[in-house]
């Protein structure tokens, strides 16, 4: 089964493949058989407590199979599930070329588990798995399909009776679902259905009673009562359209038709579901996404990408349409950080004191060095905290330490289903925006047609500066030609356009300085920023000045430039050709 194509809000068109039974070859020889079967409780993996039926149909040539022979039963014991069953008697004509075996739970339905055997006077079943195809039909016609949706995703029974099942995790509203249908899909029970006569928020009761009673290994969902017709046809696939509800479950049932309409019934019919969006069987997500691995990377220009998203289990990943991710950060357009604490915390405090209140919310972050805190309550000067979170290592820290309020802003981050496992996903990124702040933490969590999943985390804080800076991109320069001199002033003012957060702040003159040293001083609105040194014999300064925790720049700020000393003298070369670059 696959979806073909849909439309928003729309429909979406189905195409159903099936194996239509082959048409038994006129005037061929049907084998025969003995009529007891020799069951052996060991060699096999066949289960106990059951009923087998066996029919055999001989091979005359390629495509070409007799009707099916008198179908035999097996008993198995009750104990063990290791019985083999053995096909004795067998006989054919001296026309055919080989056998195939079919086998079932009942004559009704039953499916080849062999083909094409070679002719022998026996057949040992140890348990061979079952193949699609069915004995030949010689009255099959078309098949005709039907469709309905599922109500309630599948469930597991924690509570169930002769005429009751239900699950401990429901919460129905009063009478929401009587009249629909509750049909077992797996475990005990698998494959009965019954009308639902009434249920409370965790239990449901039917208006028959279970031919087998389910237990705690049985799944079930409630559906529609009544089937939609989708299309027929004599040969595979077919194709019709159903309501396109992402993340629903619709259930397709089969039927063989004769020539004058007559089907096979509903009761032997197979149904198969199918996530619309998502998937069937081992596809179909039946519980919300484990939680994701995946990297935060900066690319400078104000831009961090989300890369590198993977599970350590693709089960319930099928259908995930949607990721949300929450950073946590520190804006670098802030004022200089002065918030510090007060007094030293060991690793085991929890109860932190600073040295002006925390205007952060009850739940927020804050940050100190490397280890991330939450706030679990706030009083004046005080703060009580969880310690270590988002992965950081508790650890011991010095009054004076500088202590950061982290914000943060969550965004929404779309997948097409069927995204994770394709080979797409191996190279998936998505950029966001966010300039001038430092990024300590990150979660992420996915949303698929079962909810919201467990949240992965991600920790930043080992990183220089303790945390990856987003910046903003491009760079200052101040530049004087010539030989230099002591000044004030030494360049003309530099006006900043907009505001940013600086990276770093480095010097280079294209003639080193002999003998003395090029000391600078750069001013921020008249007041020193920072200094820088060139050495003599050297052309660029030996460190760059780094930028974290400096004043951030502002709109319509002036940067000023003073060289405060070198050398000016016969035996010495100021240096020349000067350039100081600040990098945003």
């Amino acid at each position: 089964m696959e979806e073909l194509s849909g439309e928003e809000n729309s429909s979406i068109l189905l195409q159903v493949g099936f194996t239509p039974p082959v048409r038994p070859l006129p005037g061929a020889d049907i084998p025969f058989l003995a009529i007891s079967p020799q069951v052996a409780t060991s060699g096999g993996s066949l289960p106990g407590g059951q009923s087998f039926y066996y029919g055999v149909t001989a091979l005359r040539g390629p495509g070409e199979e007799s009707d099916l022979s008198l179908v035999v039963r097996a008993d198995t014991p009750t104990a063990g599930d290791t019985n083999r069953v053995t096909l004795t008697g067998l006989s054919f004509s001296s026309n055919s070329s080989g056998f195939n075996i079919y086998r079932g739970t009942s004559p009704q339905e039953m499916y080849r588990i062999a083909t094409a055997a070679p002719l022998a006077s026996s057949f040992s079943d140890a348990g061979l798995p079952a193949d699609l195809p069915g004995p030949p039909d010689a009255n099959y016609d078309h098949a005709l399909f039907e469709w309905r949706l599922e109500m309630l995703p599948e469930t597991a029974a924690t509570s169930f009776d002769a005429t009751s099942i239900g699950g401990s995790s429901l919460q129905l509203l009063a009478g929401e679902f009587n009249g629909m249908v509750v049909r077992i899909t797996d475990g005990r029970g698998a494959g009965q259905e019954r009308i639902i006569g009434s249920h409370t928020a965790n239990l449901i009761t039917v208006e028959r009673a279970w031919s087998i009673v389910p237990d705690a290994t049985s799944k079930f969902v409630i559906a529609e009562s009544g089937w939609k017709p989708g299309a027929s046809g004599g040969s595979s696939p077919v194709r019709f359209q159903v309501p396109a509800r992402p993340g629903a479950t619709v259930e397709i049932m089969g039927r063989a038709v004769n020539a004058v309409g007559r089907d096979s019934g509903i009761d032997l019919a197979p149904i198969t579901r199918w996530q619309l969006g998502g998937g069937s069987g081992s596809e179909i997500d039946i519980n919300v996404p484990p939680p994701p691995l995946f990297g935060i990377q900066a690319l400078g220009q104000g831009t961090v990408e989300l890369t590198a998203v993977a599970f350590q289990t693709l089960e319930n990943t099928r259908s995930i349409f949607a990721g949300t991710l929450t950073l946590h950060y520190w804006s670098e357009l802030a004022a200089p950080q002065q918030l510090s604490l007060t007094a030293n915390i060991d690793d085991a405090a929890s109860v932190v004191s600073t040295s002006s209140a925390v205007t952060a919310p009850i739940g927020a972050s804050v940050q100190i060095g490397a280890e991330l805190m939450q706030i679990l309550d706030a009083n004046g000067l005080v703060l009580t905290v969880t310690r270590g979170v988002q992965g950081s290592a508790a650890v011991g820290h010095d009054a004076g330490e500088l202590v950061f309020p982290l914000e943060q802003k969550t965004f929404v981050v779309p997948f097409s289903r069927g995204f994770f496992g394709s080979p797409a996903s191996g190279s998936f990124s998505f950029p966001i925006f966010l300039p001038d702040v430092r990024l300590a933490a990150a979660d992420l969590f996915m949303t698929n047609s079962r909810g919201n999943g467990e949240t992965g985390k991600g920790l930043f804080t080992g990183y220089a500066n303790d945390g990856l800076r987003t910046l903003s991109g491009g760079q200052i320069s101040i530049q004087i030609e010539g030989h230099l001199a002591i000044q004030t002033g030494a360049a003309p003012e530099v006006v900043v356009e907009e505001g940013h957060s600086v990276r770093d702040i480095f010097a280079t003159v294209r003639q080193a300085p002999t003998l003395v040293p090029v000391e600078l001083r750069l001013n921020l609105n008249g007041i020193e920023y920072c200094t820088l040194t060139i050495p003599a014999g050297s052309t660029v300064t030996p460190a760059v000045v780094n930028g974290f925790n400096l004043p951030p720049l502002n709109a319509l700020d002036k940067l000023s430039l003073d060289i405060v000393s070198l050398g000016q003298t016969a035996a010495t070369t100021p240096g020349r050709d000067l350039t100081v670059t600040i990098r945003l």
